[in-house]
């Protein structure tokens, strides 16, 4: 009896902590933004990696939390894993195991443009490198008019920006033959 009131406390302290630290940290949103309070990517992860998350904080924030994400579209947060999983939506995870969805990726409605999985598939179909992909949609390109993959797709330029994807798909497959890649699902983290 003892043991089981001692749990039930245990658990309710834990999860005033975590509601607690939610609300000082601004609950779903990391990064820079306008959605209310933020932090950066370098805050969601112990201190010492922080000028590295900054760095990739720059170049992909802000970025929203699964929760925000599955609250917004009236989703389960199971949801919105399986389309990270099936590639239908970008997900980062960082050396904390924080699953990060960048904003950039998200219209004002909260929609992916169409083709996205297309696209992140074409060009690194094993999820290789699941942060330098979300970079290369980000970036503008040269090869897409001066366009990032993400504006190009807005614009209905699917095609165009397929093509770049099979492409960059390529030279990945022959940076990487089949004989180097590691057995079993990839990992990446910040």
């Amino acid at each position: 009896m003892l043991r089981s009131k001692v749990g039930v406390l245990r658990r309710t302290k834990t999860a005033d902590l975590r509601r607690a630290r939610n609300e000082r940290l601004g609950k779903n949103v990391i990064g820079h933004g306008t959605s209310g309070p933020a932090i950066s990517a370098g805050e969601s992860i112990d201190q010492k990696h922080a000028p590295f998350a900054n760095s990739w904080d720059e170049l992909l924030g802000p970025f929203y939390r699964v929760s925000a994400v599955a609250q917004w579209a009236g989703l389960s947060d199971r949801v919105v894993r399986y389309r990270i999983a099936t590639r239908q939506l970008i997900g980062l995870k960082t050396s904390d195991r924080t699953l990060l969805l960048p904003t950039f990726q998200f219209n004002e409605h909260g929609h992916v443009p169409e083709g996205l999985r297309e696209v992140l598939i074409a060009m690194d179909p094993d999820g290789i490198d699941l942060w330098g992909d979300a970079l290369l949609l980000r970036e503008r390109r040269t090869e897409l008019g001066g366009h990032s993959g993400i504006e190009a797709l807005t614009s209905d330029r699917y095609d165009q920006v397929l093509a770049f994807a099979h492409e960059l798909g390529r030279e990945l497959r022959n940076m990487f033959p089949p004989s180097l890649k590691v057995s079993g699902r990839p990992t990446q983290v910040l």
